[in-house]
């Protein structure tokens, strides 16, 4: 029964999260997230934190994909398409997997944490080597100006909206990182990673 439960920051068990109750993301329902099932507010605000990470790659993924059908509809390479495709269904799962990690590991156990430290750390630099270089079908800093200057304006727009969600993601996940470490450190002795 220990593992429909979720743990309290103090370490007493709290019944309200039901873990085998799958309703998240939207329509695909492959992990259970219930923000209202959280009772203190400072693990609340991380779990959004968290979560709210996760949400950015899914729409830095679909800006993406609009850029690469515009970027190709004037000329560019129509395999960028193909990438954005692939790229989102490599990024998506992997940051959900990430903020499910997180939000078990402070919620539930400590222990899911470890996970949790790996996908986060490369996300926080995937996300800012995305943010500044071109490569791929990924439209850094440095492919702004090659956009702008070739009269591609829409496409420009567009590469600098990525690039700011990139490198303001990457910063989140930090943010994130430290503040789900602070969690780790007040944690009770026994719960501790």
């Amino acid at each position: 029964i220990d593992d429909v439960r979720s743990k309290l920051p103090g370490g007493q068990m709290n019944p309200n999260i039901k873990w085998e109750n799958f309703n998240y993301p939207p329509l695909l329902k492959v992990v259970h997230y219930d923000l209202s099932e959280i009772e203190d507010p400072p693990t609340r605000s991380l779990v959004r934190k968290l979560n709210f990470t996760f949400v950015i790659v899914v729409v830095v993924c679909l800006i993406n994909f609009i850029n690469s059908i515009a970027q190709a509809a004037v000329g560019y390479s129509g395999l960028r398409i193909l990438y954005s495709v692939l790229n989102f269904f490599i990024f998506a799962p992997f940051s959900l997997y990430g903020f499910y990690k997180g939000y078990r590991g402070i919620t539930y156990s400590r222990r899911e944490l470890r996970f949790y430290y790996v996908i986060a750390i490369i996300e926080v630099v995937v996300f800012m080597v995305f943010s500044i270089i071109s490569g791929g079908n990924y439209n850094g800093w440095t492919r702004v100006s090659t956009l702008f200057s070739n009269g591609d304006v829409f496409q420009g727009i567009l590469a600098i909206v990525e690039s700011l969600l990139y490198l303001g993601n990457s910063l989140l996940v930090a943010f994130c990182i430290y503040k789900v470490r602070g969690f780790t450190i007040n944690a009770p002795p026994e719960d501790r990673l």
